[in-house]
């Protein structure tokens, strides 16, 4: 048992996530820094049961901790309007739980997954009940949705290399119809992946992600109704649908992961690379990095977005570009 702040993470994707709902430093993450600090600490109590037909691990999360999103200070964003967000109350039903069953069959880990909580990113609306919410001035706030994730993973040696596959059901409880459009629709996510040592020092691997949103017709036309309402009743037709965007039924994802070391190991070369044929848009991270000896560390790299409307995940990211560089003295 442990209990007290602490990173928590499992799944089997790299740098994608389906069934691992501990909350992301995004910031982070796309400022350049080390992806350890993407996975941030929550204060939380976690019980592990071994020797059972499946080892048994539970994490309980008292207060619900979101991600950590861009905010204008240290990366911009794209955002339909200055509404702020609301957080859940300190309550003990605002917790959140999460479950993990797995066990080896041969060289093969198995997993079952279960999340109860909320989505991870301030994605449902409050409509203001006075004024129209078709302007920002008509929402009063974004929330965090209640959410339930169930799924499965699995993980082994096949040729050589590490293959992987992953999928889970998220179950957004507020909007069992997929007709609210102040909340998202459920959806099933799946990716599959594979990685490799290619040649001496040399590794690679490839994933493919995909999410579908269930009842995405009943959400096309409730969001349809709505905007014809909001415009009936004088609202700019422009502004209504900008605030209700609605994604692709289907979004899928490539990532190419290269890493290359020279001078005995001392000299480390990478490109993580992210690219939604969907969303036409994309996220390279590059990373250069010498152990000047064993306590320091040098380091500089760069990220890179492109993206072909400002509403996709990495468009709302696209003028964050930077390089870096840092010095790392561990003792």
């Amino acid at each position: 048992m442990r209990v007290g702040r602490q990173p928590t993470t499992w799944g089997t994707g790299n740098l994608l996530f389906i069934n691992d709902m501990f909350p992301k430093d995004w910031v982070s993450f796309f400022a350049g820094r080390d992806t350890q600090y993407l996975k941030n600490p929550v204060d939380a109590v976690r019980l592990g049961f071994f020797g059972l037909p499946v080892d048994v691990d539970l994490v309980y999360v008292p207060q619900f901790t979101p991600d950590t999103l861009p905010s204008g200070e240290r990366l911009v964003f794209w955002a339909p309007g200055l509404v702020p967000t609301m957080n859940p109350t300190d309550e003990l039903g605002n917790g959140e739980l999460s479950v993990k069953l797995n066990r080896y069959v041969g060289s093969w880990n198995w997993a079952l997954y279960g999340y109860v909580g909320r989505w991870k990113q301030p994605l449902g609306a409050v409509p203001d009940m006075v004024a129209p919410p078709v302007d920002p001035s008509g929402l009063t706030s974004f929330y965090y949705p209640e959410l339930n994730v169930w799924g499965a993973s699995t993980r082994g040696g096949l040729f050589g290399g590490v293959a992987s596959v992953e999928a889970g059901y998220y179950d957004s409880r507020e909007d069992g119809s997929g007709d609210n459009v102040f909340v998202p629709n459920s959806e099933i996510r799946a990716m599959a992946g594979y990685e490799r040592q290619w040649f001496t020092d040399f590794t690679g691997g490839l994933q493919f992600y995909a999410e579908s949103m269930m009842d995405y017709g009943t959400a096309v036309d409730a969001r349809q109704a709505f905007i014809d309402q909001a415009v009936s009743g004088g609202a700019d037709e422009a502004t209504v649908e900008d605030q209700f965007f609605l994604k692709d039924e289907l979004r899928t994802l490539v990532t190419l992961n290269l890493r290359k070391q020279w001078l005995y190991q001392t000299l480390t070369t990478s490109a993580f690379i992210y690219y939604s044929p969907s969303d036409v848009d994309s996220y390279t991270r590059l990373v250069v990095s010498y152990a000047l000896n064993d306590e320091v560390t040098l380091t500089t790299g760069a990220n890179l977005f492109t993206a072909d409307d400002p509403r996709t995940m990495f468009g709302m990211n696209d003028t964050n570009d930077n390089i870096y560089a840092r010095v790392r003295y561990g003792f």
